[in-house]
């Protein structure tokens, strides 16, 4: 029997959730969205609440402080923990289906490159409408 692919992430009622894999159920809710991604590799490395994320920044950093002190050449950075509360909840959802779901596609590089611009906006919907996600949590 095939199972029936659920995303990480959904609204539910108006909120952001993270969603049991199994179940497609809402577990969690998330009110504070953020990530925190490396734009240069193209990848997302953790998903959650801000509050929660921050520390996880602080470990990652004080682990890559060790790797420079081995490798004095390399200066690799870790990432960047970006706020998403200024996005409609839809588009928070979108977001980070769209950077754990669809890797090597570009998208979170883009995103960095993106969201601080005034354009941001319309370049978000454009994806959106060229590579639709279901966001929505139907129980």
């Amino acid at each position: 029997m095939e199972r029936k692919h659920y995303n990480l992430v959904g609204v539910y009622c108006g909120s952001l959730y993270s969603i049991d894999m199994y179940d497609g159920k809402p577990m969690c809710i998330i009110e504070e969205p953020a990530v925190i991604i490396d734009p240069q590799c193209d990848i997302i490395h953790k998903w959650g609440n801000a509050g929660a994320l921050e520390p996880v920044l602080v470990r990652y950093q004080e682990g890559m402080d060790k790797v420079n002190d081995l490798f004095p050449d390399e200066k690799p950075e870790i990432g960047y923990l970006i706020s998403l509360s200024s996005l409609p909840v839809e588009k928070q959802a979108y977001v980070i289906c769209r950077m754990v779901e669809y890797t090597a596609s570009g998208f979170v590089a883009k995103f960095y490159d993106k969201i601080n611009q005034p354009t941001a906006g319309i370049w978000l919907e454009a994806e959106i409408q060229r590579i639709p996600i279901d966001v929505t949590i139907g129980l």
